[in-house]
């Protein structure tokens, strides 16, 4: 009898060939829907592709460790080792040498995908395995169609393929070939350069087979004709805004119709700080303003010391360290992805309108109902993300480019910033049917508040007697509990000990398992932390991570909580001994 989370075997394997020259025709979602849904009635899985650019951005452990997640919210989902150069899937997985792998298909040892899934340690995970040697490319067209031939008969409902890293064909087919892509990044300045660079190289295999040999070398044209000082190419987005006034619509409309089914994803990996974080929101708006694409960020993942433990002990991450901050970040962005979101296919691309016809609201990238601190934020973060001088830009593009762009940012901005030029603005776009009655007047009440009702004079009461001769002595008490009040938080006032969190907990009437549901801090941990069990307390490394995160839940400052128990469990001559000095 097959278990639950077992994968039906298909009866017989495709034979469909695929093109691979373009996407093929969807065998695995309908032309109606987006990837990541399964529509109606579903006909496949859907088909996410994970790919980085470069290397060392941590992507294969992002996709063993988003497979276990999805798992664990009850789908069946296959993660399958694409990386036709270093396939290592399996490691992350906790899986040694895999019996079987994608070797047999290019030796034409095998026909079925199906027979080829192993099973992992985790219920309703299966993994089809790379091979560790390069393949030629005969054989890697011969895998890509069989696979993408054979996926709706694989009985999952995610697939997340391991593209590998760099921008060649043996990484751009695979995510070409899927339509909805994952890509991951990190904090550097190399990082950020190579997602720009593999969407440059994505958008030249994806126009190869839909666009004439003419047509291609009109875009290619328009590329190159920079209106600055000429060092760099002008951005996609350009070329097309450049091609449309020249009467070049026809084309326009071809290029955009190849790029509607395309859905890309990002998670920004090893984040550090909030400073860090800002890489998501300027990758998106730089995809946005140079390439017309929308880029949806799954989430960020921290930077955490036991992603490297658990990958030297050949463990799972998010099975050895299930409540670490990197196995966190990973469960999120995986919520994230399966949300239900609006279908997009009747919805018009970013592209079908020139970047300067867009309204100011859409320029800097907020709501118009937002406030001036938002918008005041927003401009923050696009002001430094086309600063011409930022490390983190398109490395393509010239000084002037980005100076243009920041220029017309900045005048939005000074036009949205103050409430009678942005109130003009606002009637002008509901005249133009942009905008609603009710987005204007709420603009308008803002940074105006209504006054506040007129309150009676009091007569002013002069005491017979002397300020110097009143007795204060019944407001001293009121006064001293106020302060005593105030002082009694562990870390301000009172010693930081297992028992004063206990307390600080209960005056905030929290229970322990409120804790634990926003944490995911197991209750034995916390426990053992309130009772000062150290010996029952987890690795130092792990342990600091835990009291930031308590202390955060708790309202109490991380630096100090976390700072003040270490101390305790220090050896006596240890914490004497910064005193002696």
């Amino acid at each position: 009898m097959r278990s639950r989370d077992s994968f039906p075997t298909p009866e017989k394997p495709s034979k469909r060939r695929i093109c691979m020259s373009r996407p093929p025709d969807s065998p695995t979602r309908s032309a109606t829907s987006p990837p990541g849904s399964n529509g109606g009635a579903p006909k496949g899985p859907a088909l996410w592709a994970v790919a980085g650019g470069k290397g060392g951005v941590g992507r294969s452990l992002l996709v063993a460790n988003m497979g276990i997640q999805l798992a664990r919210l009850g789908k069946k989902v296959i993660v399958a080792d694409l990386d036709f150069q270093g396939a290592n899937l399996h490691t992350y997985l906790g899986i040694g040498r895999p019996a079987k792998s994608l070797e047999r298909l290019a030796e034409e040892k095998e026909s079925s995908l199906a027979s080829l899934l192993l099973d992992t340690s985790v219920s309703g995970l299966k993994l089809l395995s790379g091979a560790p040697q390069s393949f030629a490319p005969n054989q890697r067209e011969r895998i890509l169609q069989r696979f993408f031939g054979q996926a709706s008969s694989l009985g999952a409902d995610m697939v997340l393929l391991d593209c590998g890293s760099g921008r060649g064909g043996d990484v751009l087919d695979p995510f070409r070939m899927a339509g909805a892509g994952i890509l991951v990044a990190t904090p550097e300045p190399a990082s950020v350069e190579s997602i720009y660079l593999f969407m440059e190289s994505l958008l030249g295999r994806v126009f190869e087979s839909p666009l004439s040999s003419d047509d291609q070398e009109k875009l290619e044209i328009a590329r190159c004709l920079d209106e600055g000082a000429g060092e760099g190419r002008s951005s996609f987005r350009a070329a097309l805004e450049r091609l449309r006034g020249e009467g070049e619509t026809r084309l326009v409309d071809r290029i955009q119709e190849s790029l509607r089914p395309f859905r890309l994803r990002l998670i920004v990996n090893q984040i550090r700080s909030d400073a860090e974080a800002e890489i998501a929101p300027m990758l998106r708006s730089g995809l946005d303003k140079y390439f017309g694409l929308e880029l949806k960020c799954l989430g960020c993942v921290e930077y955490d010391l036991s992603v490297q433990q658990a990958v030297q002990k050949r463990k799972p991450l998010s099975q050895q360290y299930p409540n670490s901050p990197a196995t966190q970040g990973i469960e999120r962005a995986v919520s994230t992805l399966v949300s239900p979101s609006r279908a997009a296919s009747g919805e018009a691309l970013l592209l079908h309108r020139n970047l300067g016809e867009l309204d100011l609201y859409r320029l800097l990238e907020v709501p118009p109902g937002a406030s001036s601190k938002e918008i005041q934020a927003g401009y923050q973060v696009l002001k430094r993300a086309y600063d011409p001088e930022n490390s983190f830009r398109h490395p393509l593009l010239s000084n002037s480019q980005v100076q243009r762009l920041a220029s017309m940012l900045e005048a939005a901005y000074r036009t949205l910033i103050f409430l009678e030029t942005r109130t003009d603005y606002d009637r002008k776009l509901v005249a133009q049917g942009v905008l609603q009655a009710d987005q204007v007047k709420a603009s308008e009440a803002e940074g105006t508040p209504p006054a506040r009702p007129p309150t009676p004079p009091t007569p002013e009461t002069v005491s017979a007697v002397p300020v110097s001769a009143r007795d204060d002595s019944q407001q001293a008490p009121v006064k001293e509990a106020a302060a005593s009040r105030s002082s009694q938080v562990p870390g301000e006032g009172l010693p930081v000990t297992g028992a004063t969190l206990r307390q600080h907990r209960e005056a905030k009437k929290m229970a322990l398992e409120t804790i634990v549901e926003k944490t995911k801090i197991r209750p034995a941990i916390l426990e053992a932390l309130e009772e000062e069990r150290f010996a029952d307390l987890p690795e130092p490394v792990f342990l600091k991570g835990f009291l930031r995160q308590l202390a955060a839940c708790l309202g109490l400052d991380p630096t100090v909580i976390c700072r003040e128990y270490m101390r305790r469990m220090e050896p006596p001559a240890a914490q004497d001994e910064p005193r002696a000095q």
